[in-house]
Parts: C-alpha cells; sequence; structure tokens
C-alpha cells in the first residue's frame, strides 16, 4: 500500500549542498551593502576592474568604470571581489 504522506520536498541544490542558502544570503547581503561604493572586481584570467557597483542579479553585476557606458559583468567570470575603500590614516 502507498503511503497517503508525502516526503518533504527539497530541491537538488538544497539536498547536495546544504549550505547554498546561507552562501547566497551573505552574497546578497554583501553585494547590498556595496552597492553604491567603488568596488574591485578579479576575474579568472587575473584582470581587474574598479568601478561603482550599480546593481546586480543572480548572474550579473553592472559596473561605472571608466568607460562611458555601465559595464555588464557575468559573475561566472570573477575571482573575487572587493570594495576598493581608501586605506585609514594613521
Amino acid at each position: 500500500m502507498a503511503s497517503s504522506q508525502s516526503a518533504p520536498h527539497t530541491t537538488a541544490s538544497q539536498s547536495a549542498f546544504p549550505d547554498a542558502a546561507e552562501a547566497d544570503d551573505a552574497e546578497t547581503t554583501w553585494l547590498h551593502a556595496a552597492r553604491g561604493k567603488v568596488v574591485r572586481v578579479r576575474f579568472l584570467s587575473g584582470k581587474t576592474l574598479a568601478g561603482q557597483l550599480l546593481a546586480f542579479d543572480p548572474h550579473t553585476l553592472v559596473l561605472q568604470g571608466a568607460a562611458p557606458v555601465p559595464l555588464l559583468v557575468y559573475k561566472h567570470s570573477i575571482e573575487y571581489l572587493g570594495v576598493d575603500e581608501p586605506a585609514a590614516k594613521t
């Protein structure tokens, strides 16, 4: 006989990567805090780009750098991001 109870619904990412939701929350929190600030992007190629973070979605960032138009950067090409703040004076 089949049971009338159903198994809890989980997605593949939830079962394979239990911390995936927390990682996404950390990324989103970081990006919200960095929005409007100048960020430095290091690409997997080793090149870097600095620009003001205008917007983001799950796959891309929009940066206003030295180019006359905003740049759309795909996250899969990024090694890391950092907020480009001036060093504190001592």
